[in-house]
Formats: C-alpha cells, structure tokens, sequence
C-alpha cells in the first residue's frame, strides 16, 4: 500500500507465509531433502518518504520479520558430515525474530505499481537486532537495491525488466533472506533456497489485450448498484525469472553455499487506471 500527499509518501508492505521447509544434501549429485518443517515467516515493512524533488524522495525505512517453525523432523537420508546433523535443522528452522531502522531513497521516473514507460532506483540500509533462541545480535545490517527499466513500444506492448538484491550481515539462519515466490523468483516455491544474499533478475513483456472494458463490474452494477462502474485494461503477460542465493555462513562450514534457479510462465493483468493492478501469474 501506498499513500501519497503533494510532499510524503507512506508505504507500507506486509507479507505472511506458511511453507514446507526442506534442507538437501549439497554432496549428491541429485541432491534429497533429509530434514523438513511447515515454516510461518512474517514481514512488516514501512517507509515514510520525503519528496525532495520531482522524481526522487528519501526519508526513514522499518522493518520487523519473524519466522516459526513446527514439524521440525530429520528424514532418513545417508551419510552427512557432522555439521550437518542435528541440532543443525533445528537451529536452521527455528524460531528468529529482527527489528531494524535506517534510510531508504528512492529515484522514480514511473510508477512502481504499473510501470509504464520510465526507470526507478530503490536504495535502502538498515540497522538493527536479530535474535534466535541461541544467539542475539546487537548490531545487524541490512540492505535492498532494486533497479528497474520500463519502455512502452506502442499503447499497447511494453517490456518491463527488474534487478533485485537483498544483503544481510550476520543474521540467525530463521530469517535469512528467501528465494521464490511473486517478490523474488516465480515458479521456485517460497522459502525453498535462502541466504545472507538474494540477487534477483526479471524481464516481462506486457500486451494490452483490452482497454477500458468495462463489462463484468457494469453487468455488477446492474445486478446491484452498490458496485461501482470501472473501466480496466487487461494484460497479457510472460515473463522469465532468475535468481541466486548466497550463504555464507552455512552451516559450521567455511566455504559460500551457491545456488542459482530460474522460473518462467505468464499471467494476467487486471488494471483499473491508474495504479490498481489485481494479477494473477502461473510459472514453472
């Protein structure tokens, strides 16, 4: 959500997840999962941004996150080497919980709801406190980039391309960034791969198949006149997705956990002008 006057804008983002939660041998050539967890992850976001000038604004940047597990269980897999035996899962699924606060700019030549034709540089660094049921950090630092491009080639074609990266310090493994899902990676599930770093790709092509339809809500409106009467635009979409997870602390070993996915599919787009936009994707 964002709310907006002449000078301050006021975003606001929340999320809430459940998924399973799978840790996989890294040493078979075809990895299998020998521990899982139904995982509850929780983000709060709020920005209050200034605008400075016509196209760039900065202010304050907040954000809470906390993650629980249950049905923490270790499969019965082969040999691992010891640092990846229990309690490992246990510390990786349990309970975290971060507060942090910092300073967030952002530059913005469209819309980020629908972006049209334009480019934004979305910049934030945040300090804070994470915890888990070991071990508290006092000073965590965080961080986001998010740099996207938008070129409409007619009223009704545009290609929309989008990087994404998430930067964390020392955080406690619960509520380590996550790859997959709409905000990241479409078509890796949510919370599969997660780690310090999330670096993000994705480039979409939008057709405007139809413009200013408006028959379902008009036929709404006859049936009962409380609905109101809206003229929407409807998108086709593909897309293409990739995205690389780092972790460096993984485990009690030394060495960077790498991995690198890609998903891709298409949807649709439901615009009532100018910023609602109700989608609904379907990636593999």
């Amino acid at each position: 959500a964002e709310i907006r006057n002449c000078y301050v804008k006021n975003i606001l983002n929340a999320s809430a997840s459940k998924a399973i939660r799978q840790l996989y041998d890294p040493f078979k050539p075809i990895p299998e999962p020998y521990a899982s967890a139904v995982v509850n992850r929780y983000q709060i976001r709020y920005s209050r941004l200034y605008q400075r000038s016509k196209n760039f604004a900065i202010g304050p940047d907040f954000k809470f996150d906390f993650s629980s597990a249950r049905k923490i269980e270790c499969l019965e897999n082969t040999e691992l080497p010891w640092d990846f035996e229990w309690p490992y899962p246990k510390r990786r699924f349990d309970r975290g919980t971060s507060y942090s606060a910092g300073l967030r700019a952002r530059y913005a030549t469209m819309n980020p709801n629908r972006p049209l034709n334009g480019r934004i540089v979305d910049l934030s660094f945040r300090i804070g406190q994470a915890e888990d049921r070991d071990w508290k950090l006092d000073l965590d630092r965080s961080g986001e980039i998010l740099i996207a491009l938008a070129r409409q080639f007619s009223h009704r074609n545009r290609f929309y391309l989008r990087f994404l990266g998430q930067f964390q310090e020392l955080i406690p493994p619960p509520i380590q960034n996550h790859l997959g899902g709409e905000s990241t990676l479409r078509g890796e599930p949510s919370q599969r791969d997660y780690g310090n770093t999330i670096l993000c790709g994705r480039a979409q092509y939008h057709l405007t198949v139809l413009k200013n339809w408006d028959f379902p809500l008009n036929l709404a409106h006859r049936i009962w006149s409380i609905f109101p009467v809206w003229a929407m635009d409807v998108e086709v979409v593909s897309f293409y997705d990739i995205g690389e997870v780092v972790d460096g602390h993984w485990g009690e070993r030394s060495d960077r956990y790498v991995k690198t996915k890609q998903g891709y599919g298409g949807g649709l787009r439901f615009v009532i002008p100018p910023e609602l936009v109700l989608y609904f994707d379907v990636a593999k």
